[in-house]
Protein backbone atom coordinates (compact mmCIF):
# COMPACT_ATOMS: atom_id res chain seq x y z
CA UNK A 1 0.00 0.00 0.00
CA UNK A 2 1.50 3.61 -0.81
CA UNK A 3 2.59 5.07 2.07
CA UNK A 4 2.45 8.75 2.68
CA UNK A 5 5.54 9.61 1.92
CA UNK A 6 5.49 8.07 -1.61
CA UNK A 7 2.22 10.23 -2.19
CA UNK A 8 4.69 13.12 -1.37
CA UNK A 9 6.93 12.19 -4.25
CA UNK A 10 9.45 11.49 -1.76
CA UNK A 11 11.66 8.90 -3.88
CA UNK A 12 15.24 6.92 -2.76
CA UNK A 13 18.24 5.58 -4.50
CA UNK A 14 19.89 2.87 -2.28
CA UNK A 15 23.67 2.08 -3.21
CA UNK A 16 24.62 -1.58 -1.61
CA UNK A 17 28.45 -2.04 -2.29
CA UNK A 18 29.33 -6.06 -1.68
CA UNK A 19 32.49 -7.55 -1.66
CA UNK A 20 32.89 -11.03 -0.54
CA UNK A 21 29.40 -10.33 2.29
CA UNK A 22 26.98 -13.12 0.45
CA UNK A 23 26.50 -14.52 3.83
CA UNK A 24 25.12 -11.15 4.26
CA UNK A 25 23.71 -9.55 1.47
CA UNK A 26 20.08 -11.00 1.61
CA UNK A 27 18.94 -9.67 4.93
CA UNK A 28 20.65 -6.25 4.33
CA UNK A 29 18.54 -5.94 1.16
CA UNK A 30 15.43 -6.96 2.22
CA UNK A 31 15.52 -4.45 5.09
CA UNK A 32 15.94 -2.05 2.63
CA UNK A 33 12.94 -3.25 0.30
CA UNK A 34 11.10 -2.88 3.39
CA UNK A 35 10.65 0.59 4.01
CA UNK A 36 7.82 1.89 2.78
CA UNK A 37 9.32 4.68 0.66
CA UNK A 38 9.52 4.70 -3.16
CA UNK A 39 13.02 3.02 -3.88
CA UNK A 40 15.12 1.51 -6.22
CA UNK A 41 18.38 -0.47 -5.17
CA UNK A 42 21.70 -0.83 -6.99
CA UNK A 43 23.98 -4.01 -5.44
CA UNK A 44 27.55 -3.47 -6.84
CA UNK A 45 29.60 -6.37 -6.63
CA UNK A 46 32.74 -5.63 -6.30
CA UNK A 47 34.43 -8.55 -8.26
CA UNK A 48 33.43 -10.66 -5.13
CA UNK A 49 35.24 -14.20 -4.72
CA UNK A 50 32.63 -15.36 -2.89
CA UNK A 51 28.37 -16.33 -3.88
CA UNK A 52 27.69 -12.42 -3.67
CA UNK A 53 26.56 -12.78 -7.57
CA UNK A 54 24.67 -15.69 -6.71
CA UNK A 55 22.52 -13.68 -4.04
CA UNK A 56 22.55 -10.29 -6.00
CA UNK A 57 21.11 -11.80 -9.21
CA UNK A 58 18.48 -14.09 -6.77
CA UNK A 59 17.12 -10.71 -5.40
CA UNK A 60 17.22 -8.58 -8.50
CA UNK A 61 15.31 -11.48 -10.35
CA UNK A 62 12.80 -11.16 -7.60
CA UNK A 63 11.91 -7.58 -7.33
CA UNK A 64 11.63 -5.26 -9.61
CA UNK A 65 13.52 -2.40 -7.59
CA UNK A 66 16.35 -4.28 -7.15
CA UNK A 67 19.21 -4.16 -10.10
CA UNK A 68 22.43 -5.77 -10.00
CA UNK A 69 25.92 -5.22 -11.72
CA UNK A 70 28.92 -6.88 -10.82
CA UNK A 71 32.51 -5.57 -11.19
CA UNK A 72 35.06 -7.83 -13.30
CA UNK A 73 38.17 -6.44 -11.42
CA UNK A 74 37.80 -5.12 -7.93
CA UNK A 75 37.89 -1.65 -7.84
CA UNK A 76 38.27 -0.56 -4.18
CA UNK A 77 35.14 0.88 -2.14
CA UNK A 78 35.80 4.05 -2.82
CA UNK A 79 35.31 3.73 -6.78
CA UNK A 80 32.28 2.21 -6.20
CA UNK A 81 30.57 4.64 -3.64
CA UNK A 82 31.65 7.07 -6.78
CA UNK A 83 29.58 4.50 -9.51
CA UNK A 84 26.59 4.69 -7.32
CA UNK A 85 26.76 8.38 -6.55
CA UNK A 86 26.95 8.98 -11.03
CA UNK A 87 23.64 6.24 -11.14
CA UNK A 88 21.55 8.37 -8.53
CA UNK A 89 18.42 10.01 -9.56
CA UNK A 90 15.99 9.81 -7.15
CA UNK A 91 15.62 13.05 -4.58
CA UNK A 92 17.53 11.11 -1.66
CA UNK A 93 20.34 9.36 -2.02
CA UNK A 94 21.88 6.50 0.30
CA UNK A 95 25.03 4.52 0.31
CA UNK A 96 24.11 1.03 2.66
CA UNK A 97 26.88 -1.73 3.29
CA UNK A 98 25.93 -4.75 2.36
CA UNK A 99 26.51 -6.33 6.31
CA UNK A 100 24.42 -3.73 7.71
CA UNK A 101 20.52 -3.64 8.29
CA UNK A 102 18.12 -0.68 7.83
CA UNK A 103 15.17 -0.17 10.55
CA UNK A 104 12.03 -0.15 9.91
CA UNK A 105 10.93 3.25 9.57
CA UNK A 106 14.01 4.77 8.88
CA UNK A 107 13.70 6.41 5.44
CA UNK A 108 10.12 7.39 6.08
CA UNK A 109 11.61 9.24 9.19
CA UNK A 110 14.36 10.93 6.70
CA UNK A 111 12.12 12.20 4.28
CA UNK A 112 9.74 13.70 6.93
CA UNK A 113 12.72 15.81 8.01
CA UNK A 114 14.16 16.69 4.02
CA UNK A 115 10.52 17.34 3.35
CA UNK A 116 10.22 20.06 6.29
CA UNK A 117 12.82 22.67 5.27
CA UNK A 118 14.61 22.60 1.52
CA UNK A 119 17.57 23.94 2.78
CA UNK A 120 18.94 20.27 4.30
CA UNK A 121 21.62 18.45 2.48
CA UNK A 122 21.45 15.72 5.12
CA UNK A 123 20.10 13.96 7.80
CA UNK A 124 21.97 11.00 10.06
CA UNK A 125 20.46 9.37 13.09
CA UNK A 126 21.21 6.92 15.58
CA UNK A 127 22.69 3.23 15.17
CA UNK A 128 22.25 -0.17 17.13
CA UNK A 129 26.01 -2.29 17.09
CA UNK A 130 25.24 -5.85 17.00
CA UNK A 131 27.73 -9.00 17.08
CA UNK A 132 27.50 -11.87 15.28
CA UNK A 133 24.46 -14.15 16.07
CA UNK A 134 21.82 -11.70 17.00
CA UNK A 135 18.49 -12.78 15.08
CA UNK A 136 17.59 -10.13 12.65
CA UNK A 137 14.38 -10.12 13.43
CA UNK A 138 14.70 -9.12 17.35
CA UNK A 139 17.04 -6.00 15.42
CA UNK A 140 14.04 -5.69 13.03
CA UNK A 141 10.86 -5.54 16.14
CA UNK A 142 13.14 -3.54 18.19
CA UNK A 143 13.20 -6.57 20.89
CA UNK A 144 17.23 -6.92 20.84
CA UNK A 145 18.66 -6.15 24.16
CA UNK A 146 21.09 -2.98 23.77
CA UNK A 147 22.45 -0.59 26.30
CA UNK A 148 23.47 3.22 25.42
CA UNK A 149 26.77 3.84 23.90
CA UNK A 150 27.64 7.87 23.35
CA UNK A 151 24.58 9.51 22.25
CA UNK A 152 24.08 8.22 19.62
CA UNK A 153 24.42 4.41 19.66
CA UNK A 154 23.57 1.94 21.30
CA UNK A 155 25.19 -1.59 21.70
CA UNK A 156 23.78 -4.80 21.62
CA UNK A 157 24.40 -6.70 25.16
CA UNK A 158 26.10 -10.26 26.41
CA UNK A 159 23.81 -12.62 27.09
CA UNK A 160 20.90 -10.63 26.42
CA UNK A 161 21.53 -8.43 29.53
CA UNK A 162 20.37 -4.68 28.87
CA UNK A 163 16.98 -2.73 27.97
CA UNK A 164 14.78 -3.95 24.70
CA UNK A 165 15.72 -1.18 21.60
CA UNK A 166 12.68 0.08 21.31
CA UNK A 167 11.96 0.41 24.73
CA UNK A 168 15.35 2.37 25.73
CA UNK A 169 14.44 4.64 22.16
CA UNK A 170 11.44 5.45 24.32
CA UNK A 171 13.63 6.95 27.07
CA UNK A 172 16.42 8.36 25.20
CA UNK A 173 15.74 12.50 24.91
CA UNK A 174 16.08 14.12 21.59
CA UNK A 175 14.00 15.61 19.18
CA UNK A 176 14.46 15.96 15.47
CA UNK A 177 16.97 18.86 15.39
CA UNK A 178 18.74 20.98 12.60
CA UNK A 179 22.18 21.84 12.49
CA UNK A 180 24.04 24.70 10.78
CA UNK A 181 27.25 24.27 9.17
CA UNK A 182 29.06 25.55 12.48
CA UNK A 183 27.05 23.46 14.95
CA UNK A 184 27.77 20.48 12.64
CA UNK A 185 31.78 21.00 12.68
CA UNK A 186 31.76 21.92 16.44
CA UNK A 187 30.00 18.55 17.19
CA UNK A 188 32.22 16.86 15.07
CA UNK A 189 35.28 18.29 16.10
CA UNK A 190 37.29 14.91 18.26
CA UNK A 191 35.18 12.10 16.81
CA UNK A 192 32.96 11.47 13.63
CA UNK A 193 29.54 11.22 15.44
CA UNK A 194 27.88 10.06 12.17
CA UNK A 195 27.12 6.38 11.71
CA UNK A 196 27.58 6.06 7.99
CA UNK A 197 24.55 3.61 7.95
CA UNK A 198 22.30 6.08 9.35
CA UNK A 199 22.96 8.85 6.60
CA UNK A 200 20.53 9.78 3.72
CA UNK A 201 21.79 12.93 1.58
CA UNK A 202 19.71 15.34 -1.01
CA UNK A 203 20.90 13.71 -4.34
CA UNK A 204 20.84 17.07 -5.69
CA UNK A 205 23.37 18.02 -3.06
CA UNK A 206 25.36 15.12 -3.29
CA UNK A 207 26.26 15.39 -6.91
CA UNK A 208 27.39 18.76 -6.18
CA UNK A 209 29.71 18.79 -3.82
CA UNK A 210 31.03 15.28 -5.88
CA UNK A 211 32.15 12.08 -5.06
CA UNK A 212 34.25 10.13 -2.84
CA UNK A 213 38.44 10.75 -2.44
CA UNK A 214 40.62 8.04 -3.32
CA UNK A 215 43.43 9.46 -0.85
CA UNK A 216 41.10 8.93 2.12
CA UNK A 217 40.21 5.04 2.89
CA UNK A 218 39.32 5.35 5.90
CA UNK A 219 38.07 8.87 7.07
CA UNK A 220 36.24 9.61 3.07
CA UNK A 221 32.97 9.76 5.08
CA UNK A 222 34.00 12.03 7.51
CA UNK A 223 35.51 14.54 5.07
CA UNK A 224 31.85 13.39 3.13
CA UNK A 225 29.86 14.83 6.13
CA UNK A 226 31.89 17.88 6.32
CA UNK A 227 31.76 18.95 2.65
CA UNK A 228 27.85 17.97 2.53
CA UNK A 229 27.02 20.28 5.65
CA UNK A 230 29.15 22.93 4.48
CA UNK A 231 26.34 23.43 1.73
CA UNK A 232 23.31 23.28 3.82
CA UNK A 233 21.32 22.25 7.02
CA UNK A 234 22.10 18.69 8.92
CA UNK A 235 19.19 17.06 9.67
CA UNK A 236 19.16 14.71 12.94
CA UNK A 237 16.35 11.75 13.69
CA UNK A 238 16.46 10.56 17.27
CA UNK A 239 15.41 6.79 16.51
CA UNK A 240 17.82 3.96 15.73
CA UNK A 241 18.07 4.10 11.73
CA UNK A 242 19.88 1.10 11.50
CA UNK A 243 22.02 -1.38 12.58
CA UNK A 244 25.88 -2.15 12.13
CA UNK A 245 26.88 -5.40 12.31
CA UNK A 246 30.41 -5.83 13.93
CA UNK A 247 32.43 -8.11 12.39
CA UNK A 248 36.56 -8.61 12.11
CA UNK A 249 36.30 -7.56 8.37
CA UNK A 250 34.90 -4.26 9.14
CA UNK A 251 36.73 -1.38 7.08
CA UNK A 252 36.47 0.69 10.28
CA UNK A 253 38.47 -2.21 12.72
CA UNK A 254 41.66 -1.97 10.03
CA UNK A 255 42.50 0.94 11.25
CA UNK A 256 43.84 2.36 14.51
CA UNK A 257 43.24 5.75 16.71
CA UNK A 258 46.54 7.17 15.06
CA UNK A 259 45.63 5.97 11.70
CA UNK A 260 42.30 7.52 12.21
CA UNK A 261 44.22 10.83 13.53
CA UNK A 262 46.26 10.60 10.26
CA UNK A 263 43.35 10.68 8.22
CA UNK A 264 40.71 12.71 9.51
CA UNK A 265 43.55 15.63 9.33
CA UNK A 266 43.95 15.05 5.62
CA UNK A 267 39.88 15.18 5.32
CA UNK A 268 40.52 18.62 7.40
CA UNK A 269 42.83 19.86 4.08
CA UNK A 270 40.48 18.62 1.30
CA UNK A 271 37.69 19.79 2.88
CA UNK A 272 39.43 23.52 3.33
CA UNK A 273 40.43 23.66 -0.46
CA UNK A 274 37.06 21.75 -1.51
CA UNK A 275 34.92 24.38 0.82
CA UNK A 276 36.90 27.11 3.02
CA UNK A 277 35.50 29.54 0.54
CA UNK A 278 32.00 28.92 1.94
CA UNK A 279 32.91 28.13 5.26
CA UNK A 280 32.12 30.43 8.43
CA UNK A 281 34.85 33.04 9.13
CA UNK A 282 37.55 30.88 11.71
CA UNK A 283 35.59 27.29 11.84
CA UNK A 284 38.27 25.78 9.82
CA UNK A 285 40.82 27.29 12.31
CA UNK A 286 39.05 25.70 15.28
CA UNK A 287 38.58 22.02 13.47
CA UNK A 288 42.43 21.98 12.48
CA UNK A 289 43.22 23.55 16.15
CA UNK A 290 41.29 20.69 17.64
CA UNK A 291 42.43 17.78 15.05
CA UNK A 292 45.81 18.58 15.50
CA UNK A 293 45.24 18.77 19.69
CA UNK A 294 44.33 15.01 19.13
CA UNK A 295 47.37 14.24 17.16
CA UNK A 296 49.60 15.33 19.75
CA UNK A 297 47.95 12.94 22.02
CA UNK A 298 48.02 10.40 19.72
CA UNK A 299 51.52 10.89 19.30
CA UNK A 300 51.76 10.64 23.13
CA UNK A 301 50.46 6.89 22.51
CA UNK A 302 52.65 6.33 19.42
CA UNK A 303 55.86 7.43 22.21
CA UNK A 304 54.28 5.10 24.74
CA UNK A 305 54.13 2.30 22.31
CA UNK A 306 57.89 2.83 20.97
CA UNK A 307 56.95 3.55 17.64
CA UNK A 308 59.05 5.83 16.48
CA UNK A 309 57.74 6.56 12.81
CA UNK A 310 54.56 6.76 13.81
CA UNK A 311 55.27 9.21 16.49
CA UNK A 312 57.33 11.54 14.50
CA UNK A 313 54.06 11.36 11.79
CA UNK A 314 51.72 12.69 13.97
CA UNK A 315 53.84 15.08 15.60
CA UNK A 316 54.40 16.04 11.60
CA UNK A 317 50.77 16.54 10.90
CA UNK A 318 50.27 18.30 14.16
CA UNK A 319 52.53 20.93 13.79
CA UNK A 320 51.54 21.59 9.82
CA UNK A 321 47.79 20.97 10.81
CA UNK A 322 48.16 24.47 13.62
CA UNK A 323 51.17 25.79 14.07
CA UNK A 324 49.69 26.95 17.67
CA UNK A 325 49.21 23.43 18.72
CA UNK A 326 53.43 24.03 20.31
CA UNK A 327 52.46 26.36 22.92
CA UNK A 328 49.11 24.44 24.14
CA UNK A 329 49.36 22.52 27.58
CA UNK A 330 48.77 18.78 25.39
CA UNK A 331 52.27 19.64 23.58
CA UNK A 332 54.09 20.54 26.54
CA UNK A 333 53.06 17.45 28.55
CA UNK A 334 54.10 15.51 25.14
CA UNK A 335 57.49 16.56 25.75
CA UNK A 336 57.33 15.90 29.23
CA UNK A 337 56.89 12.29 27.72
CA UNK A 338 59.58 12.65 25.05
CA UNK A 339 61.95 13.92 27.60
CA UNK A 340 61.42 11.00 30.05
CA UNK A 341 61.36 8.33 27.73
CA UNK A 342 58.93 5.67 26.94
CA UNK A 343 59.63 3.36 29.99
CA UNK A 344 59.72 6.07 32.16
CA UNK A 345 56.37 7.70 31.39
CA UNK A 346 54.57 4.05 31.69
CA UNK A 347 55.76 3.82 34.79
CA UNK A 348 54.69 7.24 35.83
CA UNK A 349 51.09 6.56 33.98
CA UNK A 350 51.03 3.08 36.00
CA UNK A 351 51.82 4.52 38.90
CA UNK A 352 55.10 2.64 39.47
CA UNK A 353 57.47 5.08 39.14
CA UNK A 354 60.46 4.45 41.37
CA UNK A 355 63.33 6.68 39.97
CA UNK A 356 64.58 9.76 41.97
CA UNK A 357 66.39 10.86 39.08
CA UNK A 358 63.18 10.87 37.20
CA UNK A 359 61.17 12.15 39.10
CA UNK A 360 63.66 15.22 39.94
CA UNK A 361 63.94 15.84 36.06
CA UNK A 362 60.07 15.77 35.46
CA UNK A 363 59.38 18.39 38.19
CA UNK A 364 62.60 20.64 36.97
CA UNK A 365 60.75 20.57 34.10
CA UNK A 366 57.60 21.34 35.30
CA UNK A 367 59.25 24.16 37.05
CA UNK A 368 60.47 25.31 34.21
CA UNK A 369 60.06 28.54 32.14
CA UNK A 370 60.20 26.45 28.76
CA UNK A 371 57.61 24.47 30.25
CA UNK A 372 55.28 27.41 31.21
CA UNK A 373 56.17 29.38 28.00
CA UNK A 374 56.40 27.79 24.72
CA UNK A 375 57.31 24.29 25.26
CA UNK A 376 59.04 24.89 21.85
CA UNK A 377 62.26 22.76 22.58
CA UNK A 378 62.82 19.78 21.60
Amino acid sequence: MPSRISSLGASFDVVVPCYNYARYLRDAVESVLAQEVDLRILIIDDASQDDSAVVGRALAEEDHRVTFLRHTENRGHIATYNEGIAWAKADFFVIFSADDIMLPGALARAAKLFLSDRRISMVHGRAIEFEEGIPIEELLTGAVAVRPWMDTSAQTAPSGIGIAARILEEQLPGNPALFTTAEFYRSNRKFNRVHTASVVSRTAVQKEVGGYRAELPHAGDYEMWLRLSAHGLVGYVPRFQAAIRRHPRNMSRQYGYEQDILQRALSLEAVDKACGSILPDGLMMEMRASIAGEAVRAAGIALAQGDRKLRAQLETTATELYPGVVGGMGWKLYRLKQMLGPRVWNQIRDGKLRSKKAIGQMRAYLASARFATDGRRR
